[in-house]
């Protein structure tokens, strides 16, 4: 991913050093100790040169350096010195095991493992994790029950070399191991395809969900864009709703409602929201137009609720009377320019009084009535009741009215 250009930095632990050939330009180190498996200890020159080289390609020279200046994470001047001079310890010893095991039994091969080397300045190797897993198997009476030839003794080494790459210690790896040579000593002596399909799915999800957890994509695509120019974000809008950056979702726009992505960390949620408001006027200002222009088909009321295109954009609150309730603009609209929303006000006002004319003509009429100058003040004030009541009212009331 680093090589691809989809992340910026590596984290890695000393590991770092064996091996790993890509286009670094700068090693920065995070502490200088480490536990070797039996002790913590300050790394030598030779670790920190292995390391430090990691920076640099063909002949392109890189830098190394501590993030402190002070403290046991910093490095010494003569380390630095001995690093960029390359000048290193003479190495004593060399860790040796045999090379050439005895597989006509399971204790002749542990027995030419354990071999010592003559004395000089070959030292015997401490006990891998193979030869430690070898002896915890050997100890099971069934393993040594199958293990009765050559073949099946260089079968259950082989198993027993697989990398502990869970490092959950020994006894999980030996029982991981067992597992396999369980398959491996019976039937055909494979591993099912099943089991293979098992870990590799759970291999992927896991995959997945480190990738997702230290390296986000879409936030790397909007630090890389935003520290260019932020008005330069290539924003997109599905036709769902569905809002893209670099192809990348950061969230929906539902109406004139941005939500960020729920899926986004709590860390990246204000970023997400910035990079969408900048590229997202100009949307809204179109929808405000078309909700602006919107034919009487495209508007609907629900529950108190007047509906565009299947987004509340207004809701009816108690005005002076039945027939002339408030209308009051959703929030979500705030985003549009002040004359945007006075239009948008304008047509839903006009929309709705056109709708109540046509389904509650009589109420209308009342309401009309109770304002017409040209009708005596008895029948305004009748008029007046009725429409308060919904176009019902007990007759004493109205008497009184008179």
């Amino acid at each position: 991913m680093f090589q691809a250009g989809e992340v910026d930095y590596l984290v890695a632990t000393d590991a770092i050093g064996m091996g790993l050939n890509m286009d670094v330009a700068h090693v920065a180190f995070a502490g200088l100790h480490k536990f070797d498996g039996r002790r913590t200890r300050r790394l030598t020159v030779a670790e920190m040169a292995q390391i430090a080289g990691r920076a640099g390609r063909h002949q392109r020279d890189g830098t190394f350096g501590g993030v402190t200046e002070e403290g046991p994470g910093a490095f010494l001047p003569e380390e630095v010195f001995a690093i960029e001079e390359h000048r290193f310890p003479p190495i004593g010893n060399l860790y040796w095991r045999n090379g050439e095991p005895d597989f006509a039994s399971i204790d002749a091969l542990i027995a030419s493992l354990e071999r010592r080397p003559e004395p000089g300045v070959l030292l015997a190797a401490p006990q891998a994790t193979d030869l430690a897993v070898l002896k915890r198997l050997a100890d099971e009476t069934w393993v040594r029950d199958r293990v009765r030839s050559p073949a099946m003794v260089k079968r259950l080494w082989a198993a027993c070399g697989l990398p502990d790459f869970r490092k959950l210690g020994l006894d999980p790896h030996a029982r991981f191991v067992s597992r396999v040579f369980t398959y491996l000593s019976e039937g055909r002596g494979v591993v099912p395809n099943q089991w293979f399909a098992d870990e590799e799915r759970l291999s992927d999800g896991l995959h997945a969900s480190l990738t997702q957890r230290f390296v986000d994509k879409r936030t790397t695509a909007l630090i890389r864009q935003i520290g260019a120019d932020a008005s330069l974000l290539p924003v997109t809008i599905g036709p769902e709703g569905e809002v893209l950056v670099e192809d990348h979702p950061i969230g929906r726009l539902d109406g004139f409602r941005f939500t960020v992505d729920p899926a986004a960390r709590a860390a990246d949620r204000r970023l997400l929201l910035a990079a969408a408001e900048k590229r997202l006027v100009t949307e809204r200002g179109r929808r405000g137009e078309a909700l602006a222009a919107a034919e009487d088909a495209a508007l609907t009321l629900v529950d108190g609720m007047i509906v565009w295109n299947g987004h509340g954009v207004a809701k009816l609150t108690p005005g002076r009377s039945l027939a002339r309730p408030q209308l009051v603009l959703e929030r979500d609209l705030d985003c549009l320019a002040k004359p945007q929303r006075e239009a948008v006000q304008a047509r839903l006002v006009r929309w709705f009084d056109a709708m109540l004319r046509r389904h509650v003509p009589a109420l209308i009429a009342l309401a009309d009535m109770a304002r017409d100058p040209q009708a005596t003040p008895a029948l305004r004030v009748v008029a007046g009741e009725l429409e308060a009541a919904g176009g019902l009212a007990p007759r004493i009331a109205l008497r009184e009215a008179e």
